[in-house]
């Protein structure tokens, strides 16, 4: 396994459909995450 600690990755349009489904993913491989969603 990648180590993941230390990667910063930042996903726009991540409220719903892809950009969830990638998040919850890289989430779930310990990335931490930059999300950019609407209100």
């Amino acid at each position: 396994m990648e180590n993941t600690a230390n990667k910063v990755v930042m996903i726009s349009g991540a409220n719903r459909g892809i950009g969830l489904a990638i998040a919850e993913n890289l989430l779930n491989e310990n990335y931490r995450l930059s999300l950019g969603v609407r209100n």
